[in-house]
């Protein structure tokens, strides 16, 4: 089964074929992405697929900070792919 239409919080479940997020789900993405800046979480407890995903998500588009660190965990999880 392809990954079209998840929730870009990493939930896993199915989202509308317009929204980047289940209701209240973009929180959690949010959460997440406050933990990591805080020093709190690591670069590779942000999902994959908001990853993939970084530059779709209103949010992170309109805040520099959130973009870089998206970026970060780009490069993050491409060096731990590749091991």
């Amino acid at each position: 089964m392809k990954n079209v239409n998840l929730c870009y919080c990493g939930c896993g479940e199915h989202r509308g074929e317009h929204a980047e997020f289940l209701p209240g789900h973009d929180g959690r993405l949010r959460g997440i992405l406050t933990k990591v800046e805080k020093g709190e979480a690591e670069l590779s407890d942000i999902p994959k697929i908001a990853v993939e995903h970084r530059e779709e998500i209103a949010f992170i588009k309109e805040n520099a900070d959130l973009m870089k660190l998206m970026e970060k965990a780009a490069h993050s999880h491409t060096r731990t792919a590749k091991g």
